[in-house]
């Protein structure tokens, strides 16, 4: 961390503080003439600070507003802002909406029809998208002409997880059954209650609910992600 106010250093010059932050380059201009209070200017790249105070602060003060806006600022430090959508491959545009707007009740929000792929490769095909509450999607592409083998993978393989609330996840157990559709649990895992599904296309759907200690668990301040990662490359060293 930066020294504001080093002993020794002249008062009557202004001096940048940088805090080294990636993504967002925060600076802290304090302007201190002698005998006169000091004005601090918050200013940033991308504007995340305002270009000016008009009250006097100290440089104490200055600092006190950099953490505050730091704080709040912290999920923006990630580039990534989100998931838009996932997009798999689909047997069957009716039968996969059936799965997942009749029976998970995600609304179907887009049907596009397209001559061609992103790859140029020129074929009929459907793409559809799925609404989730928080505005993301799950997407699908039919494509008639073009092969793929479908296959069906173990959870550990390849699979989505959706977190519904504790009422929803009774609810979908009670109407899978009515329905005769098959699932596996539920599984009590670190910070998650699970079931798991198949859709129509081989794909396990897992269907979550967070545990009480789900957030410190998922804490990577408090559960050593890195450690236990670092440890994990070692061992297979180790044992090779």
């Amino acid at each position: 961390m930066a020294v504001l106010d080093q002993p020794g250093r002249d008062r009557g010059h202004d001096r940048t503080v940088n805090y080294g932050l990636p993504h967002v380059n925060v600076v802290c201009e304090l302007r201190v003439a002698h005998g006169a209070s000091s004005t601090p200017i918050l200013s940033d790249e991308q504007k995340l600070a305002p270009a000016a105070n008009d009250g006097a602060a100290s440089p104490g003060q200055c600092l006190q507003v950099v953490r505050k806006q730091l704080e709040q600022l912290k999920d923006s430090l990630i580039p990534i802002k989100g998931l838009h959508h996932s997009a798999n491959r689909c047997r069957d545009a009716e039968e996969t909406r059936a799965f997942y707007e009749d029976f998970l009740g995600l609304p179907l929000a887009c049907s596009l029809r397209r001559d061609r792929t992103e790859a140029g490769v020129e074929t009929p095909l459907l793409h559809i998208f799925f609404q989730m509450r928080d505005g993301s999607y799950l997407a699908f592409f039919e494509l008639p002409e073009v092969e793929f083998e479908f296959t069906e993978q173990d959870p550990s393989d390849l699979h989505i997880a959706l977190e519904v609330g504790a009422l929803a996840m009774k609810a979908i157990q009670i109407k899978a059954k009515a329905v005769g559709l098959e699932f596996h649990g539920p599984a009590e895992l670190e910070a998650l209650t699970s079931i798991y599904f198949r859709d129509p296309n081989g794909y396990v759907v897992e269907l979550t609910t967070k545990k009480d200690e789900h957030d410190e668990v998922m804490d990577p301040e408090r559960n050593d992600a890195r450690g236990i990662l670092d440890a994990w490359q070692a061992e297979k060293q180790t044992s090779a």
